[in-house]
């Protein structure tokens, strides 16, 4: 069959770890406008180490870390900082690092 391997997974299967609903939670911010300021700021913030999700909204607004957790998820989605969303929900102390 020309090198191609083929399986059958159900529901149960495919939904008994998060990446779904991360991936869900993810698109939900692909409209998002990211600007090149908002990405400089970030990678500086990560230039060091990774930090969690919350840690890096309170650096990036202070004011109003919720709304930098939106950014950061929209970065996410856009490729802009990395999150591994195979092994946990989506939550603030997910930690985030710079795309390299």
């Amino acid at each position: 069959m020309k090198g191609w391997k083929f399986a059958v997974a159900t529901e149960v299967e495919i939904r008994k770890d998060p990446y779904l609903q991360n991936v869900k939670t993810l698109t939900r911010y692909a409209r998002l406008a990211i600007t090149h300021s908002l990405i400089a700021r970030t990678n500086e913030c990560l230039r060091n180490s990774p930090i969690s999700i919350g840690e890096l909204a309170i650096q990036l607004n202070p004011a109003n870390p919720r709304l930098a957790e939106i950014e950061i998820l929209g970065m996410a989605f856009h490729f802009q900082v990395a999150i591994t969303i195979q092994n946990a929900p989506i939550s603030r102390q997910m930690m985030v690092s710079r795309m390299e």
